[in-house]
């Protein structure tokens, strides 16, 4: 049976002034979005400003997306990762 890696990516904004900061969120989410093995990305309010539901063939796919591709997009600051387990 073929088995997908799955993970909720938690992602930080850099902090810009006020009129400045959904437009910087769009744009973050829209790229994420545009990543290969994205089903969802959603802007969200907290500690975090949007979360990415990736569904990829295999660990490293995923480990490539959390640590090369998303953190070098213009205005991210950090990322979480949460790998489901069932």
């Amino acid at each position: 049976m073929f088995q997908t890696v799955k993970a909720f990516v938690l992602v930080r904004v850099q902090s810009v002034r006020l009129d400045e900061s959904m437009s910087l969120w769009e744009s973050v989410k829209e790229k994420i979005s545009k990543i290969r093995g994205v089903l969802k990305t959603e802007v969200v309010f907290g500690r975090y400003n949007a979360v990415a539901t990736i569904e990829v063939e295999t660990p490293k796919e995923l480990g490539d997306i959390v640590s090369k591709t998303i953190p070098n997009i213009r205005g991210v600051a950090e990322v979480d990762t949460l790998v489901t387990g069932y």
